[in-house]
């Protein structure tokens, strides 16, 4: 669940920093956390069911493509308002761009993420963690800790500024 735990924190990392700019974001920060793990519900459905892991590789393999991501984040918005949609697809979407690209930089024991499925069947990835190794673990930690910290710095030296003005 390592896997899952450092998706989830790199989605934590994007939403301080994009809440920097949009204060609004941290309310929906529910969205982000979902869009990181969101390419990985096939695992998830593997977990809870009696069918082949296999079967259900290719039926969730399109998922951690751009093209499979994107068509899955414009779904769920569907279910909400119509006037929270740009802001929930832009959320999810982010979400799910930290979640691609830690996968670009994991070695996973079937290959590599097919990243720009349906245009291509090659595979892509750089190959700098282990998928079982704590390694990316270790260094999503780290940075969500540091972005947290400083994005915290930052708002009390605004607030401060604010009240002094």
């Amino acid at each position: 669940m390592a896997d899952g735990l450092t998706h989830v924190l790199l989605g934590w990392v994007a939403v301080e920093l994009i809440s920097i700019k949009y204060p609004w974001a941290m309310k929906y920060r529910a969205l982000v956390l979902v869009g990181a793990i969101l390419p990985d519900i096939g695992n998830f459905a593997v977990l809870m069911g009696e069918t082949g892991a296999n079967e259900l590789y290719y039926l969730f393999m399109p998922l951690h493509s751009i093209v499979g991501s994107l068509l899955l984040v414009g779904i769920l918005t569907m279910i909400f308002k119509e006037e929270y949609r740009k802001r929930v697809f832009l959320l999810l979407t982010a979400g799910v761009a930290t979640h691609l690209a830690a996968d670009y930089f994991i070695i996973f024991l079937d290959g590599k993420v097919p990243l720009f499925f349906p245009f291509t069947f090659q595979k892509v990835g750089y190959d700098l963690f282990l998928q079982a190794g704590r390694g990316f673990l270790v260094v999503a930690t780290t940075t969500a800790v540091i972005v947290t910290v400083l994005r915290r710095r930052y708002i009390k030296r605004k607030m401060r500024n604010l009240l002094e003005e």
